[in-house]
């Protein structure tokens, strides 16, 4: 009898984890667990519980019952335990449960989980034995993580990618002298870096960064150029990445005619502002496209992790060329009494983003918002990531793990040596690889992407149209082909991917197809979707050259 129960919930349990039945082998029918496997009161207004360590009580049955849009994950790190809860009879019930789901901790797990639930609120619980353990603190920091990487990601696709793209043709054709910044690589090995951000704690360092313009490379990106030019504090790089224009807060630029770093992908009115040259930096991880474009324009490009924000982005371009130490100065990325940078105030922050209150380097509290948590953890991994590279953080605000704090004021060792580098600077781009594109090449590119286009269209008709002949959903020629062309892999292949999960929340199976047959239904209306935006971009910025 208890060998019946097992095996039928062993194949329930197959269909949530197909290598389970190899990971229990010789542990079937050996574990008991002595332990209060009573679950604390639930309290909260998630959509989803996700659950450390298995667990069978009616109280969360109940609560998917009075929670229709609710889901329970479970996530188990302990085979023994899930051997145990297979000799169960009420396991069943959650086993067939439609919205239980069954994962073992294990790497990209939790990421997968974030995912799937993308904009839902998710809560992670435990039992009360195990509500110190480690691993579910571990749990927790993670799933944070992971839901705010996730939502950053998804609001990079969330128009389809379609301004990302229109940006990248218009700055195609901008007729100023372009530079590829990979010529760039260590030409300033071992020269100090500083990368100014413009949070509020810039103050503090005004006085000393005056007098380093001739010892340090300074980079400033976004806001933080308009703070140093306002403050007369020189600088030798500029940068931003903005998609959106900010033309408002940067036309009071007096001084921009230095060396200026850009995604491809950049509000064309900002780039409008710049003066000095323009060091060209691929994004291909982001928008995959651009490397599809770059290779048919001849383009050299290098990809580099920027990060999330200017100032990640500026990190990287100050590690490809060599400098160090790179020292952080203004990189608060928290509020001080209202503030998120010198002379602004956070009135829009309040609408745009999630606030969230954390602890600054002195373990006051402050309040931060998602993207500079997104930053800081980017600026974690990159100093644990880069042991060899030595940066250091000369900000008052978040205490980044992995990141010495210093005082400014207290690094004179790093700056003994004087040079010219404003001139090494503009030398730095003379020398570089001039990007030579006429308009003609982009002219006849956009053409090539618009019959792309067209031709994929075609291959979604005929795959419909296929469909409803022989009603049935069968792989077809025409599936194939479309997966074989270069605009499906590099354009409409990843926007599909990171739509996927919020589509699949609203599948619901409709007559006799599955809802894995469904999914391909929808897959193929949805490119439809996005080819449709696409022509229309493509041909906006054709009739523009």
């Amino acid at each position: 009898m208890l060998k019946d129960v097992y095996l039928d919930n062993l194949s329930l349990l197959k269909k949530h984890l197909p290598e389970i039945e190899k990971s229990l082998e010789d542990k079937m029918f050996q574990s008991f667990i002595e332990v209060d496997e009573s679950f604390p009161a639930i309290k909260t207004d998630a959509d989803v519980l996700l659950i450390f360590k298995i667990v069978l009580d009616e109280k969360l049955l109940k609560w998917l019952d009075e929670n229709q849009e609710g889901k329970i994950i479970f996530l188990e790190n302990d085979v023994a335990r899930i051997d145990f809860f297979l000799q169960k009879k009420t396991t069943k019930d959650f086993l067939n449960h439609k919205r239980v789901e069954f994962y073992l901790l294990e790497e990209e797990a939790i990421k997968k989980i974030c995912w799937d639930n993308i904009f839902r609120k998710i809560e992670v619980m435990t039992l009360s034995f195990y509500q110190l353990d480690p691993v579910f603190f571990k749990i927790k920091e993670e799933k944070e993580y992971f839901q705010r990487g996730v939502e950053a990601t998804f609001s990079w696709y969330s128009d389809l990618a379609v301004n990302d793209l229109f940006n990248f043709y218009r700055n195609l054709q901008k007729k100023e002298k372009k530079y590829s910044f990979v010529s760039l690589q260590n030409k300033a090995k071992d020269i100090p870096a500083i990368i100014c951000g413009a949070g509020p704690s810039l103050d503090v360092a005004e006085k000393k960064l005056k007098t380093l313009h001739d010892k340090a490379l300074i980079f400033a990106g976004g806001t933080a150029m308009n703070v140093l030019n306002q403050k007369d504090i020189l600088y030798h790089f500029g940068a931003s990445i903005e998609k959106e224009n900010l033309r408002a807060r940067l036309k009071r630029l007096s001084d921009f005619e230095r060396p200026f770093f850009y995604r491809p992908v950049i509000s064309p009115d900002n780039l409008n502002l710049v003066e000095g040259p323009l060091l060209y930096v691929s994004d291909h991880e982001t928008l995959p496209v651009q490397e599809w474009i770059e290779d048919k324009l001849q383009i050299k490009s290098e990809d580099i992790d920027g990060g999330w924000t200017v100032t990640t982005f500026l990190i990287s371009l100050a590690k490809f060329m060599g400098c160090s130490p790179i020292i952080l100065v203004g990189v608060d990325l928290c509020f001080s009494k209202g503030k998120y940078a010198c002379d602004l105030f956070n009135e829009e922050s309040h609408d745009k983003y999630k606030l969230s209150e954390v602890q600054n380097i002195y373990g006051e509290k402050v309040i931060t918002q998602n993207d500079f948590l997104i930053a800081a953890s980017w600026i974690e991994e990159f100093a644990q990531a880069e042991p060899q590279t030595t940066i250091i953080n000369a900000s008052k605000g978040l205490n980044f793990k992995f990141v010495e704090n210093k005082n400014l004021e207290d690094m004179d060792l790093f700056f003994s040596k004087q040079m010219d580098l404003f001139n090494f600077s503009h030398s730095l781009t003379a020398q570089s690889d001039e990007l030579m594109i006429s308009s003609e090449e982009v002219k006849k590119l956009i053409e090539t992407i618009i019959e792309d286009l067209q031709k994929a269209d075609q291959l979604i008709g005929q795959i419909l149209h296929q469909w409803e002949k022989d009603e049935s959903i069968q792989e077809n020629i025409f599936e194939k082909l479309i997966e074989e062309r270069e605009v499906y892999r590099f354009l409409l292949h990843p926007i599909w991917i990171v739509w996927q999960p919020l589509l699949k929340q609203q599948t619901s199976k409709e007559g006799s197809f599955s809802l894995s047959e469904i999914e391909r239904i929808n897959k193929m209306i949805f490119m439809q979707k996005i080819i449709s935006s696409h022509l229309d971009i493509a041909r906006k910025a054709y009739e523009k050259i």
